[in-house]
C-alpha cells in the first residue's frame, strides 16, 4: 500500500478498529490498519458478553478472530505505531514507526481507552484473577 492511494487507513487494532475494517473491507474498500492489537485493552480482559462471541473467554482470543476475519476480507494489518498524521487538501497521509509512509482518502481513529488504574499493591499481578475493569 506504499506509493499508492489507499481508501481507508485505520488507526487502532482493537474491536473498533478491526470492525470498521470488515465492513469497509466487505464494501470492496483497500483497508490498512495500524497498531498493536496486544495494546489494546481488551487484549488480557475476560469477555463473555460481547455478542456472537459465545464461547470466547478471553480478549486475545477475540482479537485474534477479530484479526483473522479482517484479513480474510482483505485488510492489510501492520503491528506499528503512527508517528506523524498529515492532510493535504482531501487526502491524509500517516507515517509509522518503521518510515513506511501512506495516503489514504479516509481515516479512521479508533484509539480505544486506556483503563483507569486503582494504583494499588498487586493490581497488575491480578489483572484477570479478581482484578477486573468494565
Amino acid at each position: 500500500m506504499v506509493g499508492q492511494i489507499t481508501d481507508v487507513v485505520i488507526i487502532g487494532a482493537g474491536p473498533a478498529g478491526l470492525q470498521a475494517a470488515v465492513h469497509a473491507t466487505r464494501k470492496k474498500a483497500s483497508v490498512l490498519v495500524l497498531g498493536r492489537a496486544e495494546n489494546s485493552s481488551i487484549h488480557s480482559a475476560h469477555v463473555e458478553n460481547y455478542l456472537c462471541v459465545d464461547g470466547v473467554t478471553g480478549g486475545a482470543e477475540l482479537l485474534r478472530i477479530g484479526l483473522d476475519q479482517a484479513t480474510r476480507f482483505g485488510a492489510e494489518v501492520w503491528a506499528e505505531d503512527v508517528l506523524h498524521l498529515g492532510q493535504e487538501g482531501e487526502l491524509f497521509t500517516v507515517k509509522v514507526e518503521s518510515g513506511r509512509q501512506v495516503t489514504a482518502r479516509t481515516l479512521i481513529l479508533a484509539t480505544g481507552t486506556s483503563r483507569k488504574k486503582l494504583k494499588v499493591p498487586g493490581e497488575k499481578e491480578l489483572l484477570g484473577r479478581g482484578v477486573s475493569y468494565c
